[in-house]
């Protein structure tokens, strides 16, 4: 496996700000809040309520309360609100009642009643988490991304039933959105458990443990189970993942690929510019320096202006050692368009040390100011043997060849 460079290690750090929750099911209200999300909670608050038992209500509240219920399932919400208010005036602190008539406030946006009627019900009924898993909802709906987490923790612990395939999903993004990466990991790992559809939970999970350092088999199966759902709708995080785990299992080429699927989003371009210049060293350790200057060149057009001076230094270098190379051969065959080549390559590879200086100071230095006046002492040599006509290219004879000699 390859050796991370720091910059590769800076860089995935700075992935963690993209671990980007995912679009959130759009409301029938303008009013931010999830409502299939909450009409699942509303749900499965009753029938926590008929397991637990409440208080009977007197019948008129009763049959208050049914018609309210048969007006929230058609969406006549500020008719049902006032149905069950009216219920309320009857059987005061009814949490099944109270939690209705916080779903009808909250789907029409009106957040602080809603609230307020959430944590009457949970009062009324604490072992009855659904609340409080709404109370989450509502901090979601206006962006406390903290407070939405706290709750949904709090739901958790309080019942476990609360962790479905729905509520997992939402509370993983909530801690995404608090920057709690933690928690996050826990709950994308209860959502693809609960809901193994949920493709941002497992792009969610990859991503901690690349971030963790972790060499388990858990971090590349997740992104592939991402890709395979999300297809060609996936996010390039999850090619940018995947690039470097491909590139570290030997296949260079196929994780190179992947690198340039990544860097299709201007986001991730530095990821990949980051793998390129990885190749590139590994190329230019191996002395394969055709390589090495075309994977650096191709990777330079993704790199960030922290990136180019790695880029140029170690460009500089393998020029330099083709320079040498090109100077062996010219001593050979004292061909004066290759001493002229020569040359070029020797301006270039001066810019490229110099403009790569800061990556590896003392030792650029070394090259630039004892190395390089050596080579240009011998370019300067076979340029000049050239135009006094000693060194130039011997031309090939016109003359006929004369008739080989007979065997005795």
């Amino acid at each position: 496996m390859h050796t991370e460079t720091r910059a590769g290690r800076a860089w995935i750090m700075a992935l963690a700000a993209l671990m980007l929750a995912p679009p959130r099911i759009a409301a029938a209200q303008q009013s931010g809040a999830d409502t299939v999300l909450l009409h699942h909670i509303a749900i499965q608050a009753r029938q926590r309520d008929a397991q637990i038992g409440t208080a009977n209500a007197p019948a008129p509240a009763a049959a208050q309360y049914r018609e309210a219920l048969a007006d929230l399932e058609r969406g006549e919400y500020p008719i049902a609100a006032t149905e069950l208010s009216a219920a309320l005036q009857r059987a005061r602190n009814n949490p099944l009642y109270l939690g209705d008539r916080a779903y009808a406030y909250a789907v029409q946006g009106q957040f602080d009643p809603a609230g307020r009627d959430y944590r009457a019900a949970y009062a009324a009924q604490q072992r009855n988490a659904w609340y409080i898993a709404a109370l989450a909802e509502l901090a979601a709906a206006q962006n406390n991304w903290t407070e939405a987490a706290g709750n949904a923790q709090l739901a958790a612990n309080t019942d476990s039933a609360v962790v479905d395939s729905l509520f997992a999903p939402a509370a993983a993004t909530w801690f995404a959105s608090a920057n709690d990466r933690t928690g996050a990991f826990t709950w994308s790992k209860l959502s693809t458990q609960r809901n193994p559809a949920d493709a941002q939970s497992w792009l969610r999970i990859a991503l901690f443990l690349r971030q963790r350092q972790d060499s388990s088999a858990e971090g590349p199966d997740a992104v592939r189970r991402y890709i395979a759902l999300k297809g060609e709708h996936a996010d390039r995080l999850a090619f940018a993942l995947m690039a470097e785990q491909v590139y570290n299992s030997g296949k260079t080429d196929s994780g190179l690929a992947l690198a340039r699927i990544a860097a299709q989003d201007s986001g991730y371009r530095e990821y990949a510019a980051q793998l390129y210049l990885q190749a590139g060293r590994d190329a230019f350790q191996h002395r394969d320096i055709p390589n090495t200057l075309a994977l650096l060149t191709q990777g330079r057009q993704w790199a960030t202006p922290a990136q180019l001076p790695a880029f140029s230094n170690i460009t500089g270098r393998a020029q330099l050692l083709k320079l040498q190379s090109m100077l062996a051969s010219i001593e050979e065959s004292h061909n004066c368009d290759s001493a002229h080549v020569a040359d070029t390559l020797l301006s270039k590879t001066e810019q490229s040390l110099r403009e790569g200086a800061s990556f590896d100071t003392a030792r650029t230095n070394t090259m630039v100011n004892t190395v390089l006046p050596g080579f240009r002492q011998n370019v300067q040599s076979a340029i000049s043997s050239c135009r006094q006509g000693g060194a130039a290219t011997p031309r090939r004879s016109t003359a006929p060849r004369p008739a080989p000699a007979r065997r005795p």
